[in-house]
């Protein structure tokens, strides 16, 4: 078994989908592979679960010494994410802001047997263009600091405003603050799923939100089918290059799939343009973790056409490599970019909207303003 298999079937028996024997590993030298795989992928707490339920002494005493060591760093950095997250809210509530917190916190308290299993160092919120103006000077006015922005392009705007963009599908590049500690970093997304296009169901999202009460918190958090889409989107947009990512999607579906309208799942993504991302994702869940697969409506033609270049750019059970495979992010479409590149190219091909995506760039090229 490979080491990112031994570090796969430990996550999973440390989450509590798995049973049956721990997976064997022969010598200290592997063991040093599979902590170190473990939390470059963010999942040495739920490695360390699996460890401290085993019987006997499976690891070596320094490998199990440095999973405790993981498993309270990342304790002890979720504590502060939470503390930084009471505050964002505290702040919105006050001024009348919505936000829709997104990944890390809201995934600690529903699909974990523990919030302090999900490593997560910073947060995400999804923002109303309309509103950034007002929840800058909020965060501002009470202790936040900025953050660098690295714009795009040119024609972003700068962290003060959100720049007229020449098309108003275009979505904005994300801004960034930082807690009144500053240890905390906030970013600020205009798009859940950050493809260069407004959502379509951009204000479905808001509307349909939901809160989870986690401790003394209130979190405002996506309805179900909205959080499976953003979390399969965001995992292969980032080429699968976290195991932990992976780990989020098979509890979800583990622990929420038989309450989730997969036909809604699938409507919701192809008219985003991303159909073919559900079953790539789900494929690839269910060859590398054993994720069941959940009934989905058949296939369309551009679906079955896409599917073999989804596998040959992000190959199922390709894990092991995904560290190495950033350079495979090509469903951004970036019209704004200062240098278009190949980027556009493969975002127009790899998902949909494409008539959208030609009227922007067209837009764009007259330097027409929206």
């Amino acid at each position: 078994m490979s080491a990112i298999s031994v570090v796969a079937a430990l996550a999973q028996m440390g989450a509590g989908v798995r049973r049956g024997p721990a997976p064997k590993v022969e010598s200290p030298e592997e063991w040093r592979g599979i902590l170190d795989l473990a939390a470059r992928h963010r999942v040495a707490p739920l490695v360390r679960e699996a460890l401290s339920g085993a019987p006997g002494d499976l690891a070596p005493a320094p490998i199990a010494a440095a999973f405790r060591e993981q498993a309270f760093l990342a304790s002890a950095t979720r504590m502060l994410c939470e503390g930084a997250l009471e505050r964002l809210l505290a702040v919105t509530a006050s001024r009348g802001i919505e936000v829709l917190v997104l990944k890390g916190a809201t995934l600690a308290h529903s699909v974990y047997p523990r919030p302090e299993l999900r490593v997560y160092h910073d947060l995400d919120v999804l923002c109303r263009p309309r509103d950034y103006a007002r929840l800058r000077e909020a965060l501002l006015a009470s202790g936040h600091t900025c953050a660098p922005f690295a714009a795009a392009s040119t024609s972003d705007g700068s962290h003060e405003t959100l720049a007229p963009k020449p098309s108003p599908i275009e979505s904005h590049s994300v801004r960034a603050f930082y807690d009144p500690s500053g240890d905390v970093k906030i970013e600020v997304h205009f798009d859940l799923l950050q493809l260069g296009l407004l959502d379509r169901h951009h204000e479905e999202f808001f509307r349909e939100a939901r809160t989870l009460s986690a401790g003394p918190l209130e979190i405002p958090v996506l309805a179900p089918e909205h959080r499976f889409l953003h979390l399969a989107v965001h995992a292969q947009r980032h080429c699968f290059s976290r195991l932990g990512w992976l780990v989020d999607l098979d509890l979800v579906v583990r622990r929420q799939g038989d309450r989730l309208d997969w036909e809604r799942v699938v409507r919701l993504a192809r008219d985003e343009g991303v159909g073919q991302v559900i079953r790539h994702v789900l494929a690839t869940l269910n060859r590398l973790l054993g994720t069941p697969s959940p009934a989905l409506p058949p296939p369309t033609l551009e679906e079955r056409l896409l599917a073999s270049c989804y596998r040959c750019l992000w190959p199922v059970g390709d894990v092991g490599r995904a560290d190495r495979r950033e350079h495979r992010r090509l469903m951004l479409f970036r019209p704004d970019a200062d240098d278009l590149g190949p980027g556009v190219l493969y975002g127009l091909v790899l998902v949909g909207r494409r008539r959208e995506k030609l009227q922007a760039l067209s837009m764009r090229a007259r330097g027409v303003r929206g």
